[in-house]
């Protein structure tokens, strides 16, 4: 069986489109997949889904390709936890198991933009992540090496969501009119998520909680 995190990201939600890192970390309940050499068709959830078809033959493509299966989402869809790219990795190591780590972002980027257009790659990265990233677009992610402190991270959905397509559909149509305010934004994001990774490093966790609440205030 193969598997993929769904992410939370810590701080640079959004202005990672803008140019500025993000600080994401991997949520180990994402979504397995394991094969059936009976069919060439997914289901997920025991579902059938329609709307994978397309996404699915951009992966078989990548790959070189193509099998079955059944796969399983451990996480919400739709909310911001990236579960689209952690179903995709666990697809793409499931159909090609042998195939080099590359290959297997490679297909599942293929995947994230036939569902989403335009994808940064921070789900995909965390998707098939071990520890906590620092994302940039068309920059390798870095680990980021955290000192043990008291805090834990608990997700928790409090209220009904629109896709995350529609909200990031929303933030770049807001930037494309506040051009000035959007480019504040994204600069002070930056310097904000580095200095939580200084903060994760040394064990920080009073500085940790400043850094959540004025990323999520930002926002």
């Amino acid at each position: 069986m193969a598997a993929g995190n769904a992410k939370i990201i810590l701080c640079g939600e959004h202005a990672v489109l803008g140019g500025a890192c993000a600080l994401v970390v991997p949520y180990m309940q994402g979504a397995t997949a394991v094969v059936d050499d009976v069919s060439e068709r997914w289901l997920v959830n025991d579902m059938v889904r329609p709307e994978l078809e397309a996404p699915t033959a951009a992966l078989f493509g990548v790959l070189g390709r193509r099998r079955g299966g059944r796969a399983t989402l451990h996480a919400p869809a739709g909310v911001g936890l990236g579960i689209s790219a952690a179903l995709g990795v666990a697809i793409a190591r499931a159909v090609a198991p042998d195939a080099a780590v590359a290959q297997h972002q490679a297909a599942a980027m293929a995947w994230e933009q036939c569902l989403h257009g335009r994808a940064s790659g921070v789900d995909v990265a965390a998707a098939m992540a071990s520890g906590p990233l620092l994302f940039g677009m068309g920059t390798s992610p870095e680990s980021v090496r955290c000192t043990p402190m008291r805090a834990w991270l608990l997700p928790v959905l409090v209220e009904s969501a629109p896709p995350t397509s529609h909200m990031v559909a929303q933030v770049q149509a807001w930037a494309t009119q506040h051009p000035e305010e959007w480019r504040a934004f994204c600069q002070a994001s930056g310097e904000r998520t580095m200095h939580f990774r200084d903060a994760l490093m040394a064990g920080d966790s009073k500085t940790v909680g400043t850094c959540m609440r004025e990323a999520n205030e930002a926002l």
